[in-house]
């Protein structure tokens, strides 16, 4: 095998983590493409690669192009596990589009070269929700003045979140972060919103307790109209089933975070990737990855071309 450029490091989520997904494989790579030969990263943020296919002691990456990433440090002799070779530490520095990371041999030849993308980093703040309607439906059952259910406290929506980014954002340099103290707030409707809620139906903009300084609403559902029935998003809302257990919740969540930050203000059933071990393959269980195609769809609505 020729010598290829590999992430330095990834890792199973899955067994850090203590969750699985059937025989969907949940190893972690960074934003790395290594088929479309395509990495993205922020401005600001570090990626660590690395070589697989031979000896190296005589090769260098360098940086060409529009220059919108530039080398940290690198150190041919560094050993890596899975037989990796060197290590190179790169930076974005400003978004967009036209860089490489070449590896080039000792003659100065070029003998592989990624594709380098920059975008922005983003940070979007999250508020939780419980639905209730006028017909006493409830995604949660709450009790006057006891405590929140455990699934829904605060303790371990924060672990939701927690978990969602280690997913998320190093991919593709986007975080969640809780908007206010406390756990869900009860989001109530004198409407019969029915036995199944109908994203297309539902305005949470139309609910006088919804928290205007929220850039994205999760709201947990009692069960979801459509063919998707563990999570659905428009725009900047997603409702999610409530009686997920954590190990779906993660992973449905992160799956429509990422439907959110690619854009567009339609129900996002026709957008998901072709592969199971992709994070937006379209019916679970399936894998966290993001490739290519999905990465620039996140570039391009930040406003990288």
């Amino acid at each position: 095998m020729p010598v290829q450029i590999v992430e330095f490091l990834a890792y199973d989520f899955a067994a850090v983590h203590g969750r699985s997904a059937g025989k969907v494989p949940l190893t972690h790579h960074f934003g790395l493409d290594s088929e479309a030969k395509f990495q993205r990263l922020a401005s600001g943020s570090r990626r660590a690669l690395s070589t697989v296919g031979g000896p190296v002691s005589e090769m260098k990456f360098v940086i060409t192009g529009t220059a919108n990433c530039k080398i940290v440090s690198q150190d041919m002799t560094v050993k890596g596990l899975g037989g990796r070779n060197g290590m190179v530490v790169i930076e974005g520095v400003s978004p967009g589009t036209g860089t490489k990371v070449e590896l080039k041999d000792g003659a100065g030849k070029t003998v592989d070269a990624i594709d380098v993308q920059v975008g922005k980093f983003v940070g979007i703040k999250v508020r939780f929700y419980n639905l209730i309607d006028g017909k006493g439906r409830k995604a949660v059952s709450t009790i006057p003045f006891a405590p929140v259910p455990p699934m829904f406290s605060e303790a371990k929506l924060d672990a939701l979140v927690d978990r969602v980014n280690d997913i998320v954002n190093p991919q593709c340099d986007c975080l969640l972060a809780v908007k206010g103290k406390g756990a869900m707030i009860d989001l109530a409707t004198p409407n019969d919103l029915g036995d199944r809620v109908d994203i297309n139906k539902f305005n949470i903009f139309s609910f006088g307790d919804m928290d205007k300084d929220a850039q994205y609403h999760v709201v947990f559902v009692w069960s979801i109209d459509g063919p998707h029935t563990n999570g659905i998003t428009r725009s900047n809302v997603t409702l999610l089933e409530a009686s997920l257990s954590e190990e779906k919740r993660d992973l449905t969540l992160a799956h429509e975070f990422v439907h959110f930050l690619s854009g567009g203000g339609v129900v996002t059933i026709g957008d998901h990737d072709e592969r199971q071990s992709d994070l937006m393959f379209k019916t679970a269980p399936h894998g966290i990855n993001m490739r290519k195609l999905r990465l620039q769809k996140i570039l391009v609505g930040q406003g990288v071309p």
